[in-house]
């Protein structure tokens, strides 16, 4: 891996390989990929509110949902201005940017995540070598990402 993530001048600091940014590119598609309730990364996303209470949960999806949707394909957009798939990259994100990516890398996660199986941690040791790989990067990254916006906040 050649990727590197950390604060530099309170700013958080992103650099990526071509095949980190090849991946990372890819991430405003696979939200945008986001099904209805069959996708099982939309049940992953998008989880009662109410458990038990139908009409509660109805209620508040009715209410919030369109907002949510609105929200991430917003987060997955900066990557697409930011982000190119063919060269290494250096990118400099304020704190808004910074969370607006980590938010959308780990939407990306949980959404491969639920497409490849995963349902509990035990679920991992069936993945293959890639999937593992593509995985353990997106966590990677929400964790640099998190650790760096600390930093700078605190």
């Amino acid at each position: 891996m050649t990727a590197f993530i950390d604060v530099e001048d309170g700013s958080v600091r992103v650099d990526l390989g071509v095949v980190e940014a090849s991946l990372v590119s890819s991430i405003p598609g696979v939200i945008a990929s986001l099904g209805d309730g069959d996708d099982p990364a939309a049940r992953r996303l998008n989880l009662p509110v109410a458990p038990g209470e139908p009409e509660i949960d109805d209620a508040w999806w009715r209410l919030v949902g369109s907002g949510l949707e609105v929200a991430r394909n917003t987060d997955a957009f900066l990557i697409s201005e930011k982000v190119s798939g063919d060269t290494e990259i250096t990118l400099r994100l304020d704190l808004d940017e910074a969370e607006s990516m980590m938010r959308s890398v780990n939407h990306a996660r949980l959404i491969l995540a639920a497409r490849m199986g995963l349902d509990v941690a035990e679920d991992y040791h069936h993945l293959g070598e890639n999937d593992t790989a593509v995985l353990d990067f997106l966590g990677w990254m929400v964790e640099m990402l998190t650790d760096s916006l600390t930093r700078i906040r605190f």
